[in-house]
């Protein structure tokens, strides 16, 4: 249940590049959270289920960065306002 649940979440994932490239980063990301889900994973009747609780996470934030890496890398990443347009810090940093 837990591969297909995976599965899901890593099917194209939507990063702002050429889809061959998107495959090869998904299949990059899967290994580096396969290798840490396994060696953290103790085995025994409870090893599996640590395994994919170790390994959905981290995948998701490791695609989280690098999807905000590649939106800033190609410049599609817009500046999100955080509502400081009157705070002491930005009047002072338009002087």
């Amino acid at each position: 249940m837990y591969k297909f649940i995976f599965t899901l979440l890593t099917d194209p994932l939507g990063l702002p590049i050429s889809p061959i490239w998107e495959y090869v980063i998904l299949a990059i990301l899967n290994e580096i959270a396969f290798k840490i889900a396994w060696n953290v994973s103790p085995g025994g009747a409870w090893g599996s289920e640590i395994h994919w609780a170790v390994r959905i996470p981290f995948f998701c934030v490791m695609w989280a960065i690098t999807y905000a890496s590649c939106m800033i890398y190609t410049g599609q990443a817009q500046r999100v306002p955080l509502g400081l347009e009157n705070s002491k810090i930005a009047r002072e940093s338009k002087k």
